[in-house]
């Protein structure tokens, strides 16, 4: 049996993009764009934003306390709208 991927609640099918050459930080907001879930985009596009202004002009922007809480949440309930309540877009 396979296992099941961590963030599998922020996909929104179907959901095509093209990354071809990209950085992971050109990625991101494309795929934020096209492949996340709608009612995440607003809470992904704000981390991203904060994550990128957190490590300068790194590669892969991220901010690792949160991260793992997003994981925690996930873990525990199955699902972030707990993470994204309260953000509209």
């Amino acid at each position: 049996m396979a296992k099941p991927l961590g963030f599998v609640s922020f996909l929104y099918i179907p959901a095509v993009a093209d990354l071809r050459g990209l950085s992971p930080k050109e990625k991101a907001p494309i795929i934020i764009d096209q492949i996340a879930n709608p009612k995440y985009q607003p809470w992904l596009y704000d981390y991203f934003k904060r994550a990128c202004e957190a490590c300068g002009n790194s590669q892969t922007p991220h901010i690792l306390s949160e991260a793992f809480k997003c994981y925690e949440v996930f873990a525990a309930t199955g699902t972030m709208e707990s993470m994204v309540e309260g953000l509209e877009k």
